[in-house]
């Protein structure tokens, strides 16, 4: 069976899902869904380096078809938390651009 892929949507690179942080839309805010639970539409992001390209970028609006308000401390906040309940240190996660 084939692995799955998601598109970062701060750096555009493709990657295994389980790689990436899940975003959801909740009330037109864009929040971390670490356990991939939250209903709806979902973007993907490689963690916190990939934030400020998101904004740059427009991603997060692309992402989830309409608007997305991304609060990008409270983003980067809730990616670090999320890979280190994974076990993944946050310099592992930068270093894999």
């Amino acid at each position: 069976m084939a692995t799955p892929e998601r598109t970062c949507i701060g750096c555009g690179q493709k990657r295994p899902q389980a790689e990436l942080v899940r975003l959801a839309r909740v009330d037109e805010r864009v929040v971390v869904d670490g356990g991939r639970r939250l209903a709806g539409r979902g973007g993907y992001i490689c963690g916190p380096q990939c934030v400020e390209g998101a904004v740059k970028r427009k991603g997060f609006g692309r992402a989830f078809r309409g608007k997305a308000l991304a609060d990008a401390q409270a983003l980067v906040a809730g990616l670090k938390e999320a890979l280190a309940i994974r076990g993944v240190t946050l310099t592992a996660a930068e270093g894999k651009h």
